[in-house]
């Protein structure tokens, strides 16, 4: 289906300027409770509200947008009802924010077990089989649930101490992602010549990431990368794209589905697709099992190197919870890092300037290196970190973050009550020039300090992205942030330094986006590398 482009498309030159002033959004309702100064969930403004269907029918053949371009949809209505607005889709309310001081009072007063909308496919699916899954995995639980899991294994992820472990196996996936890119343009790795054409880049990272995430959780390689992937890599990778895939439009097609899923095709095909997947992952997760058990009696001062090692190392974890954990982190973190490299790398094929000093660092810090990374090599990048930054805010593939909160909370002056899911659309309202001063530029010095070689002439953007932080949270905030989010950035700067080492980039055009729970491209994205030196193996 053709994307819905908004009126002033965001690829282009006009920023994101509402109709109304933000200071006269609270104006627009005049209902009695307004009247007496006290607005309620009922007087936000919002979209034609149809019975039965809710709001739902923009999304359909029946409306200007589909159940893929629900980021077009965030813009327009933006421009036309202001900061906060609300839908009914689903038979649930849901309230949009794009003010950034509301924004953080959803974050800051999410408690200590936030929740949100989950995937009531994966869910359903989960709960229907109890010998395999005891819970319904990390991502999909709530409450006690997931308080529980999450306290068992978040450390093994975010805390600094305890993940730089990660860094090893993505250094060996970003070794292989150099002969990939050079492979897929049907030229001879390391061969000499000029300029060569990757015609589709997206598919390339994708076995990147399956390549970092396996290697991550167990410790051998999957092969992804290789010239002959073998048969698994190829079916994994496949699979958990599509697997996502089917889960949104699941997700996003309403509630008829629920009513017999078994006898619903969509829900049919995502569940074989799922079983697929988990499947061939737990087959790999039992054969590294079994190395571990093998090697358990060896005498070794080696830290755990490994998700699964590590996993099995804590008190009460079930087997089947940390297989489900590691699949999860497989299907979710494949497709969306993928995406984040892609976008990022295509607006730097369009940004000479950004490259040639973002090169000019690669060349220093990393210059006596094979592009491997340590933490420190990352610490002492701080243009290569300023630009990813500039990547999740102009470029995010997380277009919106949701939180269900357990209390009352007051919001743009509405008072909206506990259990409410609000939607930070925070890709929307990065593009507000209100927000970010010329906000479709990229332009990584907004976040870069004086200390860190910021230039005076870019103050006010450091003032406004020090302002504005709660809108550039792609991986979330607070307990529920995503667990993958440092593998994620360090999977990101190990391509880019290596890429970037050896290779000038351009990109041509603008990428046309479908929203699947994340924003992906609909059409393979070519990047044209060109050697900056020649480079003998």
């Amino acid at each position: 289906m053709k994307p819905v482009t908004p009126s002033h498309p965001l690829t282009t030159s006009h920023p994101l300027t509402p109709s109304h002033p933000l200071t006269t959004y609270a104006k627009l309702t005049t209902s009695a409770s307004c009247i007496n100064n006290i607005r309620t969930l009922h007087d936000i403004p919002g979209p034609p509200c149809l019975p039965l269907v809710g709001t739902s029918w923009m999304y359909s053949v029946f409306g200007p947008y589909s159940r893929h371009t629900f980021h077009v949809a965030d813009v327009d209505l933006y421009r036309k009802y202001g900061p906060i607005y609300k839908e009914r889709r689903g038979g649930t309310t849901l309230v949009s924010l794009h003010c950034p001081q509301d924004i953080e009072k959803t974050f800051r007063n999410e408690g200590s077990r936030p929740n949100r909308i989950v995937n009531d496919a994966l869910v359903w699916k989960r709960r229907q089989n109890p010998d395999i899954y005891p819970t319904v995995g990390l991502a999909e639980s709530l409450d006690e649930d997931w308080y529980n899991l999450r306290q068992k294994v978040g450390p093994v992820f975010l805390r600094p101490n305890k993940s730089l472990f990660l860094l090893t196996q993505v250094n060996l996936a970003a070794a292989q992602l150099m002969d990939a890119l050079m492979r897929a343009s049907g030229r001879r790795p390391w061969a000499g010549g000029g300029p060569f054409v990757v015609p589709d880049l997206n598919e390339v990272m994708v076995r990147y990431g399956a390549e970092v995430i396996w290697r991550s959780a167990l410790g051998v390689e999957l092969g992804a990368l290789r010239s002959e992937p073998p048969p698994d890599a190829l079916a994994l990778s496949s699979l958990s794209l599509h697997q996502f895939q089917l889960m949104a439009d699941l997700r996003l097609s309403g509630n008829a589905w629920k009513m017999c899923p078994k006898m619903f095709p969509k829900y049919r095909k995502f569940a074989a697709v799922d079983d697929a997947v988990y499947s061939l992952g737990s087959k790999h997760i039992a054969a590294a099992r079994s190395r571990l058990l093998e090697n358990k009696g060896a005498t070794t001062t080696c830290p755990a190197s490994t998700i699964l090692e590590k996993f099995s190392l804590i008190d009460g974890l079930d087997s089947r919870d940390a297989n489900t954990i590691i699949i999860d982190s497989f299907s979710a973190g494949v497709t969306t890092t993928a995406s984040s490299l892609v976008l990022l790398l295509h607006r730097l094929g369009q940004e000479p300037a950004v490259v040639r000093r973002l090169q000019q660092e690669v060349d220093e810090v990393h210059g006596a290196t094979d592009g491997e990374l340590t933490q420190d090599l990352v610490d002492a990048s701080p243009y290569l970190r300023a630009v990813v930054m500039e990547g999740y805010r102009l470029t995010p593939i997380i277009p919106s973050v949701i939180r269900i909160l357990p209390q009352e909370v007051e919001l743009s002056g509405y008072k909206i009550p506990p259990h409410i899911p609000l939607i930070a659309k925070t890709r929307a309202s990065c593009r507000d020039e209100r927000n970010f001063s010329r906000p479709l530029q990229f332009i990584p010095e907004r976040w870069l300090s004086e200390r860190q070689g910021g230039d005076e002439k870019f103050a006010i953007f450091r003032r406004e992205a020090k302002a504005n932080k709660f809108l550039v949270k792609p991986f979330g905030f607070g307990a529920r942030m995503c667990l993958g989010k440092r593998l994620a950035e360090y999977e990101i700067y190990a391509a880019l330094v290596n890429i970037l080492k050896s290779f000038d980039v351009k990109s041509h055009g603008d990428i046309a986006l479908g929203n699947y729970l994340f924003l992906a491209p609909i059409r393979p994205v070519a990047l044209t590398l060109t050697p900056r030196v020649q480079r003998s193996h």
